[in-house]
């Protein structure tokens, strides 16, 4: 978790100065604490009230149009798959997602004849709200700037069918070893 948690900040364009997780023990515990205690810029660590599903609602609205759409429900528990996993989401995914697709972003909520009415921003991608934010230094929305010029959108979609296709067929064939196995246990007579 702690080298997951490095890559990502390695790869944003500014500091993390708060990690706020659920109350899975994966994702919350001593080590990831200390890791933010004993950074150089500290950061704040807290987590969800327990039994409030709602309290990630944001974040966690993205597992459905990210995560579940491009990877699945399955659970990706063989280890040979990771490294392209991994792969897929930092070198490809990601970059497709946050450089050229839009999204909105929920501007405000109103209660129009007692039905909740929602409004949003126009549709931006999350590269061109960072290169809008105060809070980046110019040098960062150089460096991201840089780094857009380089991504060629076909062929990121390309490569994205590519690996999704490799992941599909490495898990087709650890479900049929694993399958294959597993084998039915002995009947008892009496």
């Amino acid at each position: 978790m702690i080298e997951q948690l490095k890559c990502i900040e390695a790869s944003l364009p500014f500091t993390v100065i708060g990690y706020d997780a659920d109350n899975g023990g994966e994702v919350l515990n001593w080590h990831v604490i200390n890791y933010f205690q004993n950074r150089e810029i500290p950061a704040a660590v807290t987590r969800s009230r327990a039994y409030k599903k709602n309290d990630n609602a944001h974040v966690e609205q993205k597992n459905n149009t990210v995560s579940r759409r491009y990877i699945g429900y399955e659970r990706l528990d063989y280890q040979d798959v990771l490294p392209l996993v991994n792969h897929y989401y930092k070198d490809i995914l990601c970059p497709l997602l946050n450089h050229f697709y839009p999204s909105n972003k929920l501007k405000d909520k109103q209660l129009v004849q007692s039905k909740r009415k929602r409004f949003y921003d126009k549709p931006m991608t999350p590269y061109a709200r960072i290169m809008l934010a105060y809070s980046v230094t110019q040098k960062q929305k150089d460096s991201l700037f840089a780094i857009h010029n380089s991504l060629n959108p076909v062929e990121l979609r390309i490569q994205e069918q590519a690996v999704r296709k490799q992941i599909d067929n490495i898990m087709k064939l650890f479900r049929q070893t694993r399958s294959s196995t597993i084998s039915t246990p002995m009947l008892d007579p009496y």
